[in-house]
C-alpha cells in the first residue's frame, strides 16, 4: 500500500506542475505560500483508497473554487 500511496503523490506532484505550467496555479516563490501535497487513507472505503486536502488548500491561489480544481487534478 505504501508504493501506491507514493505513487499517487508522485501523480498528484505532476498535476501541479502541469497546471503551473498552464497557468491555472503560480509557480512557488518565496512570495507564495504554496500547500504541502498530503495524501492520506480514506476514512471511508465508499470514497476510494486515498484522499489529499490540496485542491481545498490551493483554490484560492488558483482563483478557483476546490471542486473545479480537484477536477483539474
Amino acid at each position: 500500500m505504501l508504493i501506491i500511496k507514493q505513487l499517487v503523490e508522485q501523480w498528484v506532484q505532476q498535476a501541479v506542475v502541469q497546471l503551473q505550467s498552464e497557468g491555472v496555479l503560480p509557480a512557488k516563490t518565496s512570495d507564495v505560500k504554496f500547500p504541502d501535497i498530503v495524501i492520506e487513507a480514506t476514512k471511508d472505503e465508499s470514497h476510494g483508497d486515498f484522499a489529499t486536502n490540496f485542491a481545498l488548500a490551493a483554490c484560492k491561489l488558483a482563483k478557483l473554487p476546490p471542486r473545479q480544481l480537484a477536477e483539474k487534478l
